[in-house]
């Protein structure tokens, strides 16, 4: 192997030990004997494996590879503390995991935009957690009040909508003091987000704690909810809730049962909402107009939506 190769391998070892901390002793194949082209290959050889060491390293021991294995959990406690130690981040913090997603695949301007608008890369972290999910862990220098955290969120959304052309949803978990309470808070996040966008499809921003009757629902088995469905309806597969049936139902029941504001909410006439609602009645056997029945003909349109989920 001639000169100019072994400084090239000498500095990808060098290369490796300043990346690594471990020291590396590399026997150079003996290339007495081969011709020219044959000296030339085994060093190529060489020097890409090499090059594949030190890129598989980076890749997994990057700031953005640990930060989503704290994430996820997939790590030991002492590596936890081992890498903590490493990027000089302390264990005990205020943080909060908010996870972003998309329909599509974030592009990098995504990125970008928020790490031009949140530059504090020591207390905010960006981590890619697929090619349509980004989970943000935000460190609070004091315990965050429940407006500071959707504040936060809402944030998010708007910058990314109004900055990115980007239509995202985001969900967030309660505030954790201990960099080992992430996977839970991401876990808590991500569950919010599912419940969220199967059960409140017009909202875009999902607090952990205002999940509701969804978060009832969400995790019944398929058999639960049809049972649930002939109890109420008499079958498991109602045909009757129509999307625009369905904007009915929802426009009179967030108007708190009142016929006159649904009626402008849906500018339409008042006896031709009384005669949906009753066609409602004739095809489900509940009067939407009473309490009780508004309430269960509800229930029943999450438990229909979970099942297109399912």
């Amino acid at each position: 192997m001639g000169n100019a190769e072994q400084k090239n391998v000498k500095r990808k070892l060098d290369e490796l030990k300043r990346i690594t901390g471990l020291s590396f002793h590399m026997d150079l194949p003996d290339t007495e004997g081969l011709s020219d082209s044959e000296a030339e290959e085994a060093a190529s050889y060489v020097l890409h494996q090499l090059d594949a060491l030190i890129s598989s390293y980076k890749e997994t021991n990057s700031k953005e590879a640990i930060y989503k294995r704290w994430i996820t959990g997939d790590i030991e406690t002492h590596e936890l503390i081992h890498t903590a130690k490493r990027f000089h981040v302390p264990l005990s913090a205020r943080r909060a995991v908010f996870l972003v997603e998309t329909k599509e695949t974030m592009d990098s301007s995504v990125m970008t935009i928020l790490k031009h608008a949140f530059p504090d890369t020591v207390h905010i972290w960006f981590v890619p957690m697929s090619s349509c999910q980004m989970a943000i862990v935000y460190t609070f220098t004091e315990e965050p009040t429940e407006d500071e955290l959707h504040s936060t969120a809402y944030l998010v959304m708007d910058l990314l909508n109004t900055e990115a052309l980007v239509r995202v949803k985001v969900s967030y978990s309660a505030v954790t003091e201990h960099l080992n309470q992430l996977p839970g808070a991401y876990q808590e996040a991500g569950l919010a987000l599912n419940v969220g966008k199967i059960f409140y499809p017009g909202q875009y921003v999902y607090p952990y704690n205002k999940l509701g009757i969804g978060r009832l629902i969400y995790g019944l088995s398929r058999e639960r909810c049809s049972a649930y469905l002939k109890e109420v309806l008499g079958t498991d597969s109602p045909d009757f809730f129509q999307p625009e049936t369905v904007h009915v139902i929802n426009c009179f029941l967030d108007n708190n049962l009142n016929i006159a504001e649904t009626t402008r909410r849906l500018h339409m006439h008042r006896n031709t909402l009384i005669y949906r609602l009753e066609q409602i009645q004739k095809e489900t056997g509940l009067d939407i107009r009473q309490f009780h029945d508004a309430m269960t003909l509800k229930t029943v349109l999450f438990v229909i939506n979970y099942m297109k989920n399912l």
